[in-house]
């Protein structure tokens, strides 16, 4: 693309409609294709946010929550939501990705927390999507077996990409656990308590 001339901006800047016109004739398409690259399909990037959602979803209940998993230390749940070349990664980060492989002779309970996703949709020059990005905050408080209490706080991001349906490629994940305290009771939400 060239670049418009000087003279011709300055012309447009100043109110000179004809000059103005030119340069929408002559940019508009290119420009709009650059922002189309650069921007998206905002309908798109949500329906991949979507379709990405449970993905997520299941690598953090099969990590975390389902005791199923972790008194066992069984994660093949959780390494069946990577790509075939990202799963040696995720084995070795089952510590950070997981409650552990130990956790089912620490933990008697895991309660979730309040947690955050967001998304990001990358395009390809095409307009394609290319990849997702989900950058998650992911609250818990786990129960040991000796009656203490652990905040699980997991955060990162998730990149995915369509491989046979929505797979984690890589990741960028922190642990953070911290003692806590035990939960307060909930108010009752039967009519009479």
């Amino acid at each position: 693309m060239e670049e418009p001339e000087p003279a011709l901006i300055r012309a447009a800047a100043a109110g000179d409609l004809g000059a103005f016109e030119h340069l929408v004739r002559t940019y508009q398409e290119p420009v709009w294709r650059f922002l189309r690259r650069l921007l998206g399909d905002p309908g798109e990037a949500e329906d991949v946010a979507q379709e990405i959602t449970p993905t997520i979803d299941d690598l953090f209940t099969n990590g975390y929550l389902d005791p199923t998993n972790w008194r066992d230390g069984d994660y093949e749940e959780v390494f069946a939501t990577f790509a075939p070349d990202a799963v040696a990664t995720a084995e070795e980060g089952v510590e950070t990705l997981t409650l552990g492989a130990t956790a089912g002779d620490v933990f008697a309970t895991v309660e979730p927390g309040k947690s955050k996703l967001s998304y990001q949709v990358l395009f390809d020059p095409d307009g394609a999507v290319e990849t997702a990005v989900v950058t998650v905050v992911f609250r818990a408080t786990a129960e040991r077996k000796d009656g203490t209490y652990l905040a699980i706080v997991s955060e990162g991001e998730f990149f995915l990409r369509q491989i046979d349906g929505w797979t984690i490629t890589a990741f960028d994940v922190k642990r953070d656990d911290h003692e806590t305290q035990p939960p307060s009771p909930s108010a009752s939400t039967s009519p009479s308590g």
